[in-house]
């Protein structure tokens, strides 16, 4: 709990939630539990598809019909890359101040299937509290990040949600920002045999 931080629910959940609430509206409106579950398992598929090595343009999200009209009650939107970027970038990896810190709005995390996801969907966020904290800082916002020698060396990716390129070039990048100044200073990627290990 020390080492990971306060985000243990932040990650590919939420940005199945997420898209299966941008995808809900052109699906005709909130949906049934049953409807909305197998939405956000779609969305999580398709991101995975979308986000992969060589992905399409889009995904067909195709929904059941219920009852007598399984056929005929079919609903149907696309996906597109683009959209998937916008949403897991812009909203849950955004670039950040090296003060930054989660945000504490009650209703500003998604709350889902009655579990606890964290407050704020900025992953960057919590990340510079992190390596403040560890840094020994007491966490403040308006704490210097830049000195050398508390840099992070390298990063060891972990978890399913980190498996896009995508993702982990941003958290670089994100590092690079806060430490390298204009150097060019980048951190060393450590390989990871497999991310959900």
């Amino acid at each position: 709990r020390l080492a990971v931080g306060d985000h243990l629910l932040l990650g590919g959940d939420n940005i199945d939630i997420a898209l299966a609430r941008l995808l809900e509206p052109e699906l005709g409106g909130q949906l049934d539990s049953a409807r909305w579950h197998a939405l956000t398992n779609l969305c999580r598929a398709a991101k995975e598809t979308l986000l992969g090595d060589d992905p399409p343009a889009e995904m067909p999200i195709r929904l059941v019909g219920r009852g007598r009209s399984v056929v005929g009650g079919v609903l149907a939107a696309n996906l597109s890359r683009d959209t998937v970027e916008r949403a897991v970038i812009d909203g849950f990896f955004p670039f950040a101040d090296a003060d930054a810190v989660p945000r504490r709005t009650a209703r500003l995390g998604l709350q889902e299937w009655g579990l606890p996801f964290a407050s704020d969907p900025e992953v960057s966020r919590y990340l510079a509290a992190f390596l403040r904290r560890h840094r020994g800082d007491d966490g403040a916002a308006g704490t210097e990040v830049h000195a050398i020698s508390a840099r992070p060396d390298a990063i060891l990716f972990n978890g399913g949600a980190l498996k896009p390129a995508l993702i982990r070039d941003r958290l670089r990048q994100q590092i690079a920002r806060w430490y390298g100044g204009d150097g060019g200073w980048e951190p060393a990627v450590l390989q990871s045999v497999d991310l959900d290990l």
